[in-house]
């Protein structure tokens, strides 16, 4: 009696899955004809034994005369242990068998945009955000979706799909952040920024540094438009210092590295070293890290820009001593460095 043994394997499945599925394998000496693999694999997987799971899938000879529920089971199964090629067609074999079943779309769209294949998944995207069925909808979906379709240089349509987001997750906040840098990859960016801020302020008391630190690169990123005035440039890098400004105020943890981008930002700006507009931030860069006992190599490194930056300055400005001064401390990290070599030597 095949019901005996699959009723068996049922109840034990969870306590005793290898037991069960040597239940099922006793029913496939009674009855060859039962799926024995299938039903194990998905037994299997649902006891989180994925792998497992996998093994048993794979031993399946005609995947399209698994039941709908398990052919998606396998399909999710090979996405999550990251084998997007089988979980992509393994999905095209579910919707060609049970068109129906609308969720295998989900798994076709979320294995092609891993493997990067994204003309693919905006295809199954389409299909399974515009057939009607009872699917739920997530925020991954149109995650998954507008990541394809931004990589096919279809930032509006992309930007349409992340609005859809609220639509079925209403506290997600990070759609915001998505439309913005959909709309910073599409050279909008005025219309980055503005979204970008949206999401800084619908972060509220929760808001880190990083958010401010997004907005900041989107402005960096409008400096570097190939062919931009340099007018335009360098009104977009002033922005960005405004904004690693606010980060150094709002932040104490991260002030040494908004400083530090701030001395980037105006020596970018105008890198007249006898100008000096950077000198101030590099000045305040010092301040934050000499004192310190231990420095990482990067900080160290950073340090003795910095020095270098002061020492030329000073040397420029014809100020001699000021010039030592700052020369004598980089060569005090860079004995060999030809600048702090050259300053010195002045008489």
């Amino acid at each position: 009696n095949p019901t005996a043994y699959v009723k068996y394997a049922r109840i034990y499945q969870r306590v005793d899955p290898d037991g069960a599925v040597e239940m099922l394998k006793k029913l496939g000496e009674v009855d060859p004809t039962y799926p024995v693999d299938a039903a194990a694999g998905y037994m299997f997987s649902q006891n989180d034994r994925l792998k497992t799971a996998l093994e048993y899938f794979d031993k399946v000879k005609d995947v399209t005369a698994m039941d709908d529920y398990i052919l998606f089971d396998y399909a999710t199964t090979a996405y999550v242990l990251e084998q997007y090629d089988k979980a992509v067609n393994l999905a095209a074999k579910g919707i060609a068998k049970y068109p129906e079943y609308n969720a295998f779309n989900r798994i076709g769209l979320y294995a092609a945009d891993k493997k990067k294949d994204y003309a693919t998944a905006v295809a199954y995207g389409e299909k399974l955000l515009n057939t009607a069925d009872t699917v739920k909808y997530t925020a991954n979906d149109y995650i998954f979706y507008g990541d394809a379709l931004t990589n096919l240089g279809r930032y509006d349509d992309a930007v349409a799909a992340y609005k859809h987001i609220p639509e079925v997750d209403e506290a997600n906040k990070d759609y915001k952040k998505l439309i913005a840098e959909t709309y910073a990859k599409g050279k909008k960016f005025t219309e980055a920024v503005a979204a970008m801020q949206e999401y800084i302020a619908s972060k509220g008391e929760e808001v880190t540094y990083k958010e401010y630190d997004a907005l900041a690169d989107i402005y960096i990123d409008q400096a570097s438009v190939e062919g931009i005035a340099q007018a335009e440039k360098n009104k977009a890098l002033e922005e960005a210092d405004k904004v690693y400004a606010q980060i150094a105020e709002k932040f104490d943890y991260a002030a040494t590295y908004a400083v530090w981008k701030r001395a980037l930002m105006n020596y970018t700006i105008n890198p007249d070293m006898k100008v000096g507009r950077a000198l101030p931030y590099y000045k305040q860069y010092i301040e934050l890290v000499a004192p310190k006992a231990e420095k990482s190599a990067s900080e160290t490194t950073k340090l003795a820009t910095a020095y270098t930056y002061l020492a030329v300055h000073y040397i420029q400005n014809d100020k001699k001593a000021e010039a030592k001064e700052w020369a004598t401390k980089l060569l005090e990290i860079k004995p060999d460095d030809p600048n702090g070599l050259q300053i010195m030597n002045i008489k």
